[in-house]
């Protein structure tokens, strides 16, 4: 089967001034690529390559955008579309690529959801229905888009990599790891989590430390097999007597006999992590880890003073569908308790207080 890959560079010329004019011409530009999708190559399109083809449109919509569109196609189909947008001066292109990352994550629009299973270095991936939508970092002077039915052309997006081995090697790999700075742990679950950190292997691991309780970590590989890197998502004394009162409310994944659980709940299409854990000079604590794409790093997202009743235990800790309602520790010293509501917030990329 032949293979075309559909290139649409976009050169911007001046802008003489900014307004809705340019929110319409990303809407035309758009639908423009779509619609490129999956149809025959134009008529007005010229040959390069068996498989690719493009044309130059000068003052794009008569505006002062110079558009240059490549299609790459498969048996004269075309299936994917690569755009990359030069304004004429730094502020031009901010300015359009603000109005971009607006329209799309406008909840009214439908390129909403981030697929964290590929990720473009640098960028985000965007979904509808079969077609995906990406974006590459802008530089000063340029602003790369893609549409396509086919993410892996090209190399264009990196594939989740898939364990090559069975969990037991990694498993072995990581005790090794662990046991080159502290050989009293000895691991209790295992888990592949898929979905929690693009390109990369994770492994949730519950260890059980004779002296301290449980810990958890996040182990990370990467496509050839090697811890890469690893992250502390909890630890404190076991709370076995306590456990399915504090996790009866929790919504997710929840692991036997352990005080941790994963899974989607914001839909944002990445795992979060959230545990109970005992932190120096805080007390008990509920927290929640999670890739974070402008980081692009593992990191808390949440992180509550809790009050955990020993005499009459009840769970601090409620989901509620859009966030948690949190019993939270409002002073130490008075031990001043409050219901706290945390919704995710998409933006900061985190729970925030109502």
């Amino acid at each position: 089967m032949k293979r075309m890959i559909v290139f649409i560079s976009i050169i911007f010329v001046s802008c003489n001034s900014k307004n809705n004019s340019y929110e319409s011409i990303l809407k035309k530009l758009i639908v423009d690529s779509i619609s490129c999708i999956g149809k025959s190559i134009p008529n007005d399109y010229i040959s390069e390559t068996e498989y690719k083809y493009s044309k130059k449109i000068e003052k794009y919509q008569n505006s002062s955008f110079e558009v240059f569109i490549t299609l790459i196609s498969d048996s004269s189909i075309v299936e994917t579309c690569n755009i990359n947008i030069f304004p004429s001066n730094f502020s031009e292109t901010k300015y359009f690529y603000d109005l971009l990352l607006d329209y799309i994550n406008d909840d009214s629009w439908e390129f909403i959801k981030n697929i964290s299973k590929y990720k473009l270095p640098n960028g985000q991936l965007y979904q509808k229905d079969d077609i995906y939508f990406g974006i590459y970092e802008p530089t000063p002077m340029s602003i790369p888009l893609c549409f396509s039915k086919n993410i892996s052309l090209n190399d264009f997006y990196e594939n989740q990599p898939e364990m090559n081995f069975d969990i037991n090697f990694y498993k072995n790999e990581i005790i090794e790891y662990r046991n080159f700075f502290d050989e009293r742990q000895q691991i209790t679950n295992i888990l592949y989590l898929e979905n929690t950190i693009p390109n990369d292997l994770c492994f949730l691991v519950c260890w059980d430390d004779n002296l301290r309780g449980y810990i958890y970590e996040l182990y990370v590989f990467n496509k050839n097999n090697y811890i890469i890197n690893k992250y502390l998502v909890g630890y404190g004394p076991k709370l076995n007597n306590y456990r399915n009162i504090l996790m009866e409310k929790l919504p997710g994944n929840k692991i036997f006999n352990e005080l941790i659980a994963y899974g989607d709940i914001n839909n944002n299409g990445i795992n979060e992590i959230f545990s109970y854990s005992l932190y120096p000079n805080l007390g008990y604590i509920f927290t929640i880890f999670e890739y974070n794409v402008i980081e692009d790093d593992f990191m808390e997202c949440l992180l509550a003073p809790i009050f955990i009743n020993f005499e009459r235990p009840f769970s601090p800790v409620e989901y509620n569908g859009n966030g948690f309602r949190i019993l939270e520790v409002i002073d130490n010293e008075s031990i001043d308790l409050a219901w706290k509501e945390y919704t995710w917030n998409k933006d900061l990329k985190k729970y925030v207080k109502r």
